[in-house]
C-alpha cells in the first residue's frame, strides 16, 4: 500500500501544478494549459494500456514495474528543471518520460495484488490500493501548495521587494500580469515569474521525491512468475 500512497503522492500534484506552470510562467490560458498536458496523459493512457503486454512478454511484473519506476522518477526529475523560458521540446518531452512512468505505476498496484492474495482478498485489496492511491494525493497537494507558496513569498521577497507575494497568490493563475500592472509593477514580471517557477520547482521536486519512493518500494514486492511457473522472494 505504501506504492500506492507514493503513486498519488506524485501524480495529483504534479498534474496540478503542471498546469499552473503553463498559465503562469508560460503565460497560456487555462484551455491552453490543458492543451500542454496532453503530452503527458496520452503517454500515460499508452503506457497503461501496454504494461500488460509488456508483463505478459517477460512472464513477470517485477522487471516491468522496476524499470518502469525507474523511468518515472528520472522523467520527474526533468521535470522539475522546467525553468521560465524552457522550450517545447523540453516540455513535450519530459512529460513523455514521466507519462511512459507513471501509466505502468497506476496499474502496478492492482497486478501485484491479483497475483500475490488468496482470490478472495481481492476486491478489498484493490479498495485499498485505490484508498491509498487517493490519500497520498490528497495529502501531498497539501504539502505541495505549503511549498509553493512559501517558495513565492521568500523568491518574490528577494528578487523583487516591493511587491506584495500574498496578493499575487489570492489573484489566480491568469492575473498575475493584470495585477502587477494595477499595482505598477510592470517592471517586476520577469522577477515575479521567476520567483513563480522557483515556487513551482518545490512542488516538481516533491513529486520526484514521491516517484524515486515508489522504485525503492517496488523492490519489496513478491517476485513471482505470471501463471505460477516459479516463484521467489
Amino acid at each position: 500500500m505504501l506504492f500506492a500512497l507514493f503513486v498519488g503522492a506524485f501524480f495529483f500534484p504534479l498534474v496540478y501544478y503542471l498546469a499552473l506552470y503553463f498559465q503562469v510562467v508560460q503565460g497560456d490560458s487555462a484551455v491552453q494549459a490543458g492543451l500542454k498536458l496532453l503530452p503527458y496523459l496520452i503517454s500515460v493512457v499508452i503506457a497503461s494500456i501496454a504494461s500488460g503486454a509488456l508483463i505478459t512478454a517477460f512472464g513477470s511484473y517485477n522487471p516491468v514495474i522496476l524499470v518502469s519506476t525507474a523511468v518515472l522518477t528520472a522523467g520527474m526529475a526533468l521535470i522539475a528543471t522546467f525553468w521560465v523560458d524552457t522550450p517545447l521540446s523540453k516540455w513535450f518531452g519530459y512529460q513523455v518520460v514521466a507519462g511512459l512512468g507513471t501509466g505502468v505505476c497506476f496499474q502496478a498496484g492492482i497486478i501485484v495484488v491479483q497475483n500475490v492474495l488468496p482470490q478472495q482478498l481481492i476486491p478489498q485489496a484493490t479498495a485499498c490500493v485505490q484508498f491509498f492511491q487517493s490519500l497520498g494525493g490528497a495529502v501531498f497537494v497539501a504539502v505541495a501548495q505549503t511549498a509553493f507558496q512559501n517558495g513565492i513569498i521568500d523568491n518574490v521577497a528577494r528578487g523583487a521587494p516591493g511587491v506584495d507575494a500574498r496578493v499575487l497568490i489570492d489573484s489566480g493563475a491568469s492575473q498575475i500580469r493584470q495585477v502587477l500592472a494595477d499595482m505598477g509593477h510592470e517592471d517586476a514580471v520577469g522577477a515575479v515569474l521567476r520567483a513563480y517557477a522557483l515556487g513551482l520547482r518545490n512542488t516538481f521536486c516533491i513529486s520526484a521525491a514521491a516517484a524515486a519512493c515508489t522504485f525503492l518500494v517496488s523492490w519489496g514486492f513478491r517476485w513471482k512468475r505470471i501463471g505460477g511457473a516459479g516463484e521467489k522472494r
